[in-house]
Parts: structure tokens; C-alpha cells; sequence
């Protein structure tokens, strides 16, 4: 697992970011997970990264709630999901986005397992 952004890369009005990866079991998938070291809870976006020929990858999505100033700081993970990670996470957003819940978890569910990260600073 490789991620093509480096340490301080900007987190702007969307997650942009990328890398490669073998051996990707078939009945996973990457996510991002955005980590706020301050009080060390844990925000994911909605959807999944996007897999290309089982090398490439990408994610686009910036988990909602993450509301910040510019300057902060995040480590930006990658992290393994198999099914029942996903459906943890698909809750999760739901409940976020109808105002349910507040965003941020302050541990992962199960199921979910960080591979790397980058520190991301957050941009205006």
C-alpha cells in the first residue's frame, strides 16, 4: 500500500488523494479516514476509494462534519473495510447527514483496519 501524497499536503473543500495497492482481497475495500489528533476522533466519508485494475486507487469524498479552520492539522489514513465495516460506516453517514448523531467517532467500529497515513492541514 502506497500513498502518492506526502506529509502536509493541503485538505481543502474536498480529500484528494491517491496511491497503489496489491493484493486487495476481493471482498474489501479502502476507505479514507480523517483523524483529528487534537481529541483523537476519527471522521469517514460515505463512500469507499475508487479501485482501478485492482492497483490504483483514489478518494474524493470529505467526510461530513469535518468543520475546521484553516491551518488544523488531521492524519489522513487509509484503511481496509470488509463488508460488515462498510455497513458500520454506511450507519454511521446516514446517521451524521440526517442529524442523528454528531460526526466524529471516538473509536472505529470493528472491521475497519488502518494500513497508512499522511498529516493533512487543513486549507481555507
Amino acid at each position: 500500500m502506497d500513498i502518492d501524497q506526502t506529509d502536509g499536503f493541503r485538505l481543502g473543500a474536498a480529500l484528494r488523494l491517491s496511491g497503489t495497492v496489491n493484493g486487495l482481497p476481493g471482498s474489501h475495500a479502502l476507505w479514507a479516514v480523517v483523524q483529528d489528533p487534537s481529541n483523537d476522533t476519527y471522521f469517514i466519508p460515505g463512500d469507499p476509494c475508487t479501485v482501478t485494475a485492482f492497483t490504483s486507487w483514489k478518494c474524493d469524498d470529505l467526510p461530513a462534519g469535518l468543520n475546521s479552520s484553516a491551518g488544523k492539522t488531521y492524519m489522513v489514513h487509509v484503511a481496509l473495510v470488509d463488508a460488515y465495516g462498510a455497513h458500520a460506516i454506511a450507519a454511521y453517514d446516514t446517521a451524521v447527514r440526517l442529524g442523528e448523531r454528531k460526526a466524529g467517532l471516538a473509536t472505529l467500529p470493528d472491521h475497519i483496519e488502518l494500513l497508512e497515513h499522511v498529516v493533512a492541514r487543513r486549507t481555507g
